[in-house]
This record gives C-alpha cells, sequence and structure tokens, in this order.
C-alpha cells in the first residue's frame, strides 16, 4: 500500500508547468508588416492584414499659403495614424519540496500606419521590446 502511494506523492511534489498569455492584436506579426508599401497600400488593405487598429488619430493639415515648403516629419503631415500593438509572456514553473524556480520571456511588438488624405500609407514605424 505504502509503495502504491509513493509515486502519487512523488508527483505532487515534483511539479512543473508552462504557461503563455497574449494581450492585443493576435493578427500583428512581424512577418506580415513587410507587405506593407509606402505609396501603395491603402487603409482598406491595412485593414484586411490586421483588423481595426487598437487606436486611431486624425488631424487637420492646414493648407499651403504658397510659401516656401519646409519638410516635415511624417507624424506631422499625416492625416490619419492607426496603431497596432501586441504583447506575448511565455514561462515556466517548476516546484520541488523548498525551492521553487521560474523564468518568463516577454516580447512587444508595435506597429504605427500614417496615411495620407487619400487613405494611402505614406510611412509606417515598427518597435519591438524582448526582455
Amino acid at each position: 500500500m505504502k509503495k502504491r502511494l509513493l509515486f502519487p506523492l512523488l508527483m505532487l511534489l515534483l511539479t512543473s508547468c508552462g504557461f503563455s498569455r497574449h494581450i492585443g492584436n493576435e493578427n500583428l506579426k512581424p512577418e506580415m508588416v513587410t507587405q506593407i508599401q509606402k505609396g501603395k497600400t491603402t487603409q482598406q488593405d491595412i485593414l484586411s492584414l490586421f483588423g481595426p487598429p487598437q487606436t486611431t488619430r486624425k488631424q487637420t493639415i492646414p493648407k499651403s499659403d504658397g510659401a516656401a515648403q519646409v519638410n516635415l516629419p511624417v507624424h506631422l503631415t499625416a492625416v490619419e495614424t492607426w496603431s497596432y500593438w501586441s504583447h506575448n509572456t511565455e514561462g515556466t514553473a517548476v516546484v520541488v519540496p523548498f525551492y521553487a524556480q521560474t523564468t518568463t520571456k516577454s516580447s512587444n511588438y508595435i506597429l504605427t500606419v500614417f496615411f495620407d488624405e487619400s487613405g494611402t500609407v505614406i510611412d509606417y514605424q515598427t518597435m519591438q521590446n524582448n526582455y
């Protein structure tokens, strides 16, 4: 009888588990961003690739009065900006009597797309952090 209980008891004492958690846009993958073409990709194309944006921003650009043109950064000249983000966390845990160890890996990926007045991509930026 004692031998029958020994194995399940040992299994309870030595426990290992893993977990994975995803927050944000599940369609957002770095390899998909390569399909964006400046001056060609439209808002509808972006919606097909990534779905609805998590944040949007619209701004009115003043009309030129004929004065000298100044080259402004794209985020100041875009009529509309869409942002997507994704956060992944993976980890494992090992627990034995009087000892526990956990490891986690996390990554963030952010895509910001800038559109002109016709709804065409004029630029995009990505940022990825792994920790």
